[in-house]
């Protein structure tokens, strides 16, 4: 087809374009059906619930292509960005026992 390489490249710069704009963080499964109706009625009462998840580019579905012995199956994902690191206080409960510091 005419233009078809075209319209490829330029999703494709789009996407990436996208992808570099976006915060760094990870895909975090909220939710996995066996049927994509399940999936789509799931994440509309999400967005319903989290206004913050409206953006399209916060959400990910994903499709596991089954085969033989494995239904197809349907997963939600959203994005969570990454928190900024914070320094552990040398009195955090999070730091092991004996490594909080030297004793005054």
């Amino acid at each position: 087809m005419p233009g078809q390489r075209k319209r490829k490249r330029s999703r494709e710069r789009e996407f990436r374009r996208a992808e570099a704009a976006r915060a760094t963080g990870r895909w975090e499964r909220v939710f996995h059906a066996a049927s994509a109706a399940e999936c789509r009625q799931y994440a509309i009462r999400l967005v319903e619930e989290r206004p913050e998840l409206a953006d399209p580019a916060l959400l990910r579905y994903d499709m596991f292509c089954g085969r033989l012995e494995h239904p197809t199956t349907y997963a939600l994902s959203v994005f969570v960005p990454d928190s900024p690191a914070v320094p552990d206080s040398p009195a955090s409960p999070e730091s092991p026992a004996g490594l909080a510091g030297p004793a005054s």
